[in-house]
């Protein structure tokens, strides 16, 4: 109850600082090209989407000075700043001052500060940033969204890029791991069968840290001024990287390293005067052991510029035995540019997991490594102890921020039960563990998608936690190519970051709407064999005391069965479908021996999703016999986008029909004719020249979506291979071909409609007949119907005349039947203005009592906003669409006990 208590103090202190929150202005969005003046700062590898912003630095410096120190009572802290997000948008965080330098380093150094931020808006969000000479540095890691990283954008330190890690699609760094993977202790040479994941036991691990760097590195950042000033800009370098690195390691392991007191010995500024001489790991401990001195710090790292890393061993914190073999401060990671997050996760943060006991995670054959149960992760593998983007075959060009299962597992193991145990600086944590919950196994057909759900509970709350699913089959041997669905041991998923569902659909659901079973990084197996899952749960400190996460995990088994599948959805698989409500349709399925071969499905749930597969939450059959096909009444929710599932009760695989159909929508073409024209096509001057351009327009006044365009053109002509003939969209950005010169052998005439359905053009005389066009017409599709249209004829040739007799446009859209009958008709429902530019006023009268529910969607039955609003007698509210296309949307209104839906426009 007590810690209840204080999440609701802290909620308290938050409703307290509302005010000061939003009148914050420090971070302003700006385009990029307004900052252009300024130079900006170099980065090999580019994000290739990012948003800028200014920050007012003194400002956000102003709030930053309430934040309490993190070893103080976090529940006093007023200090509530806030950040942008990879989406524009601005999220509040509550922020400690969090050091990562001991006391007196910190003191030596005051331009350097380090802080620690957990989310308000978004609870799953954590995040650490730092404050120095170069500005602000920051990454905030959420269960809603990918890592997000700030980085200033231009070098006066004003204007800074927001961006996610996908956005990296550079070329990889110069980096190799050179660790020796047999290289070990004996404290953690262990039966690993015996070795169950064991869930964080409510301590922090703090570590004493000594970062050394060459003269080539410092040289990167040292600039000009005193040793002093040199040093400094140095360090501040070291502590951007070691934050970050932070982050995860206290999200996920709960394990924080902090800079010794007197780091700055072993920072050295000239490259002819260091230590190093091309080798780094026995110089490297003989450097710390020497100047720091060996009993003074618990794990050594280097930094340099060789383009390598090697951590001297696998599990060598706190050991201080030997400099030659395992030892404490053997380590290096090294780039010729090491800065941002390809630098600071890929090879930092990565050399370090080996420091603490963990293997290599990737399968390929080309980089093959690990001890037999780590090789967990396809290809290259994407978690931290990866190779990502140096290894082929790549699942991606960088790391994600987060560690695998089975890493977790192992540097838990070396921490707690290893020689890590023996130096490391414990505090006890407010904060408690999550319990993670896999659930039970299960036998599934072969082809055939599934989905996990775990669960977890956390006596702290569970609005903090995210949820990760990674596969745990360790590949015996390294794997040649990408993965396949006839690879019967080894992973065939990858791993993804952590996210703030329990659920993993494997392959993602969007694949399997298209179609697609094998996706490259997710392939479901045709063979029999048996799939292992780990369901790591991490709370992200949980918003509590100093932020500090705790993790649990939990094993489940899915095996395979190749007598049975694939399990599929045999009706609803073809374009053109549309349910009318009420009506009864018919649902199959191909059984394919899921009754029986262990499977034992008896029954089957057969669901309805309205918004294009995103979910499925309506009921057309619960608990029905899984004998291949079912009647059911089509239910009253019209819908543009809609799809059906099979899933049987009490087991996790399912199957979705192939195509998309509407429900209370039908076509409704509507044709627009020019009427007699006789307007005459000039002939061109100059052979192969275009002449004067003919333009024919129409101008329509029906506000409709376009579903699909058809083209008529009546032309008289003689040698029509002359002849260029186009359409225009009223946007006039839009336009399709019909026709150019295609037929050039004394063809007459052009009557002729053009339909993308149509076949190739058929060069008779005269020319007649339904042909498609040069480009499509689908690329009107989308837009709005009204406007001025136009259809422009030239002649690229003298001497051959001819006239435009006539035209006209067909447009088909889908209109929801459902529309001509208001269940608010006497209750004076009106939506104004109809066309607006995406915010509109919604009144009606309704004396049911319950809140007002308002649901819009776009054509394609995705729903874009949803929200509930307090009933009055006469209702009124303002919905604003924020950065929707012009288009057609359909507005649902719900008050309980009716509901009605209507048609805007928005320009």
């Amino acid at each position: 109850m007590k810690l209840n208590c204080t999440k609701v103090l802290i909620l308290l202190v938050f409703c307290l600082n509302v005010s000061v929150l939003f009148s914050q202005s420090y971070w302003k969005r700006v385009e990029t090209n307004s900052v252009r003046k300024a130079r900006k700062e170099q980065r090999r590898v580019e994000p290739n989407v990012f948003k800028v912003f200014e920050l007012d630095l003194e400002k956000f410096k102003s709030v930053l000075r309430k934040a309490p120190s993190r070893e103080e009572d976090s529940k006093k802290s007023n200090a509530i700043v806030q950040f942008p997000n990879a989406n524009g948008e601005l999220q509040s965080f509550q922020v400690l001052e969090s050091s990562i330098m001991d006391p007196v380093l910190a003191n030596k150094y005051p331009m350097i500060k380090t802080y620690k931020a957990f989310g308000i808006n978004d609870p799953t969000a954590s995040m650490r940033f730092s404050v120095t000479q170069f500005g602000i540095h920051a990454m905030m890691l959420s269960g809603k969204q990918g890592a997000v990283y700030i980085d200033p954008y231009t070098s006066d330190l004003k204007s800074y890029m927001v961006y996610e890690k996908e956005a990296l699609e550079g070329a990889s760094q110069d980096f190799s791991c050179l660790q020796d993977e047999g290289v070990l202790l004996e404290s953690i040479e262990v039966d690993k069968s015996s070795q169950r994941f064991a869930a964080n036991d409510q301590k922090l691990r703090t570590y004493r840290l000594a970062l050394s760097c060459t003269g080539e590195y410092a040289a990167l950042f040292a600039g000009s001024g005193s040793v002093t000033v040199r040093k400094a800009n140095v360090l501040s370098q070291m502590v951007i990287t070691m934050n970050r690195v932070n982050e995860i390691y206290e999200r996920d392991l709960a394990i924080t390293m902090q800079f010794v007191a007197n780091n700055d010995d072993v920072i050295y500024l000239d490259s002819a005067t260091d230590p190093w001489m091309g080798e780094y790991n026995t110089k490297t401990a003989e450097t710390l052991d020497d100047v720091i001195g060996v009993a003074n710090y618990d794990i050594g790292h280097n930094f340099n510029t060789s383009g390598g890393g090697h951590a001297g061993c696998i599990g060598c914190v706190c050991v201080s035995t030997s400099k030659y073999s395992n030892h404490k401060g053997m380590a290096y990671t090294g780039s010729s540019n090491p800065v941002g997050d390809a630098f600071y996760i890929d090879y930092v943060a990565h050399e370090m997991g080996h420091q603490f006991g963990a293997y290599h995670i990737q399968s390929s054959i080309e980089c093959f490594s690990g001890n037999g149960e780590s090789e967990v992760e396809p290809g290259s593998g994407s978690s931290i102890m990866g190779y990502a983007g140096i290894c082929d075959p790549n699942v991606q060009y960088h790391s994600d921020a987060h560690f695998n299962y089975i890493s977790v597992k192992q540097i838990l193991n070396y921490v707690k039960n290893g020689l890590g145990n023996e130096c490391a600086q414990e505090s006890v944590l407010v904060n408690q563990a999550p319990i993670a919950n896999a659930g039970g196994d299960y036998t599934i057909p072969a082809s055939t998608a599934f989905v996990l759900t775990g669960s977890a509970t956390d006596v702290d709350g569970v609005e903090t936690l995210t949820y990760s699913w990674y596969q745990n089959d360790a590949a015996p041997s390294g794997k040649v190519g990408k993965p396949q669905s006839t690879w019967d041991t080894g992973p065939l998923y990858r791993s993804l970051l952590p996210s703030d569902s329990p659920k993993r659909y494997l392959p993602k659901i969007e694949d399997v709407l298209n179609g697609n079973l094998t996706p490259t990084w997710e392939v479901t197996p045709s063979v029999t064999r048996d799939l292992n899952f780990a369901f790591l749960v991490r709370d992200n400190g949980s918003g509590i005391g100093n932020g500090i996460g705790q993790t649990d995990a939990d094993l489940m088994k899915v095996t395979v069965n190749a007598a049975a599948g694939p399990f599929t959805v045999t009706s609803q698989n073809e374009e053109g479908i549309f349910w009318s409500h009420g009506d009864t349709e018919i649902i199959t399925w191909n059984v394919a021996g899921t009754t029986a071969n262990n499977i034992n499905t008896s029954r089957v749930n057969i669901l309805l999703s309205t918004n294009g597969g995103e979910t499925f939450d309506v009921v057309l059959a619960e608990n029905t016999p899984n004998d291949g096909a079912q009647e059911i009444v089509v239910p009253d929710t019209p819908a543009l986008s809609c799809r059906i599932m099979v899933q049987p009760v009490g087991n996790i695989y399912y199957a979705v029909n192939s195509h998309p159909f509407a429900l209370d929508y039908e076509i409704v073409c509507v044709q627009y004719d020019s009427g007699n024209l006789g307007l005459a096509i000039q002939d061109a001057v100059t052979n192969g020249q275009q002449g004067v351009v003919l333009s024919s327009s129409l101008n329509i006044s029906d506000s409709e979506t376009i579903e699909s365009t058809v083209v008529y053109t009546d032309i008289t002509h003689t040698w029509v291979g002359d002849l260029f003939v186009e359409l225009k969209h009223p946007n006039g950005e839009v336009k399709a071909t019909l026709y150019n010169r295609n037929c050039n052998n004394g063809q007459d005439d052009l009557d002729v409609v053009f339909n993308d359905e149509g076949g190739a053009i058929t060069c008779a005389n005269p020319v007649s007949g339904t042909f498609s066009p040069q480009t499509p017409l689908n690329e009107f599709s989308g837009l709005g119907s009204n406007g001025e249209w136009k259809l422009e004829i030239s002649d690229f040739s003298p001497m051959d005349y001819g006239t435009l007799n006539s035209w006209y446009i067909e447009l088909c859209t889908l209109t929801d039947s459902s529309l001509g009958v208001d269940k608010f008709a006497a209750n004076k429902f009106t939506i104004f203005p109809n066309p607006n530019k995406g915010e509109f006023t919604i009144k009606l009268n309704s004396l049911s009592g319950n809140d007002i529910k308002v649901d819009v969607y776009d054509v394609r039955g995705r729903l874009i906003y949803k929200k509930s609003f307090t009933n009055s007698s006469d209702f009124s509210q303002t919905i604003g669409l924020n950065n929707v296309q012009s288009g057609m949307y359909l507005v649902t209104v719900n008050d309980g006990e009716r509901s009605a839906t209507k048609k805007i426009i928005v320009e």
